[in-house]
């Protein structure tokens, strides 16, 4: 084949090699470009980025971008060319995230105390309408692909949820983890609540059942009055289990000061009444600037367990079925379990979400579907 001919088949090549990466280039473009709704926000997942001088692939989950349009009209915009690049998800600006899920609570028959209700569970229903206001932290701290990489890290919902769910766990959208994250924080958060309640009312409890072992039997109003009447004696009974221990290990003069009122007290000493005020005293100061440290609705509902029944025996079970009652006639205290202050604080820290609305309605299933139930 002559030169003239070799140059001529190069040339064709090399022209149609060109044509083809201009094709490529024009299709790459196209499908670069894309618009963004008014007033939206879009998530976006790209794998080459500039790491100093160089330009290449990032590490996995590769890197999140976060495209606004605070317009009221459409605006277009540029990403890397698939598969490089992607949209994940279009979010309104200042709109709302509504999830709901399901937790197991306990068994019916734990809070009607009929053997016949073994068989049903009572699963608390969730729904929690969220606020992003933070879409640069919601975007990376809530990846649906990093989580499925590192094995969920620090999001991981409770076992025992993942083990009772009827289809494979999936993360396909922020929304979904969001929803991981609450149903594993409301359980956890749960179960604190449940230890705490059923610590209190043991204590309680006991020091008023101790009481009534020196009451002759008369009238539930009558055994209530003794109960309080001991109460006023020692102010400090007044508090919370995990409180009191709280003050005897940060004050060791209050500690002190209770402990000369005992002995005093044994002695039968005169001036027991005006110690007895300065130790109310400094009690009643600490409620006022704590007001989780003492719960009068607990108190009242502890006395009244313990004077409407005659023959009363604190046992582990009675505990459980006094803890689980308590807490199914009020509602309230489930929905408050996502909305403290503290936990909005960290919610909105880490992943830039805060909490608007949350609802808890307590709803009958089959205990057998529920494994997992608190005990």
């Amino acid at each position: 084949m002559a030169v003239g001919g070799v140059l001529r088949l190069l040339g064709r090549w090399l022209f149609g090699f060109l044509l083809f990466l201009l094709c490529v280039g024009v299709f790459s473009l196209f499908a670069s470009w894309h618009s963004l709704p008014p007033k939206s926000v879009a998530i976006v997942r790209e794998v080459w980025v500039r790491e100093g001088s160089l330009f290449g692939p990032t590490a996995l989950p590769f890197r999140i971008r976060v495209v606004r349009n605070e317009k009221p009209h459409p605006v277009r915009f540029l990403i890397q060319p698939p598969p490089f690049g992607i949209v994940e998800e279009v979010l309104p600006l200042q709109g709302e995230v509504s999830l709901t899920f399901r937790v197991p609570l306990w068994r019916k028959d734990t809070v009607t105390g009929n053997p016949y209700d073994g068989s049903v569970a009572f699963v608390g229903e969730v729904e929690v309408s969220c606020e992003i206001a933070d879409y640069e932290r919601f975007a990376r701290r809530l990846d649906p692909l990093l989580a499925r990489y590192t094995g969920l890290g620090q999001v991981v919902p409770l076992p025992s949820l993942v083990a009772s769910e009827e289809e494979p766990l999936s993360l396909k959208k922020r929304e979904d983890l969001l929803r991981e994250i609450f149903r594993r924080d409301f359980a956890r958060r749960m179960l604190e609540e449940l230890g705490k309640v059923s610590q209190s009312l043991q204590f309680k409890l006991y020091f008023a059942g101790k009481v009534l072992e020196e009451v002759p039997q008369v009238s539930p109003s009558e055994k209530k009055i003794a109960i309080w009447k001991q109460l006023e004696r020692y102010p400090w009974y007044k508090l919370e289990p995990q409180e009191m221990g709280k003050i005897v290990s940060q004050d060791t003069q209050i500690f002190e000061r209770i402990m000369t009122y005992l002995r005093k007290e044994a002695e039968k000493s005169e001036d027991l009444g005006k110690l007895r005020e300065e130790i109310g005293q400094y009690f009643s100061e600490y409620i006022a600037h704590n007001p989780q440290s003492y719960s009068q609705e607990l108190w009242d509902y502890a006395i009244a367990k313990i004077t409407e029944t005659a023959s009363f025996e604190l046992k582990p079970e009675t505990i459980r079925f006094l803890t689980y009652e308590y807490f199914h006639g009020r509602p309230a205290l489930l929905e408050n379990l996502l909305q403290s202050e503290d936990y909005t604080e960290t919610l909105a820290a880490q992943y830039g979400v805060t909490i608007k609305h949350l609802k808890v309605s307590l709803l009958e299933d089959l205990a057998s579907r529920y494994p997992e139930l608190f005990r």
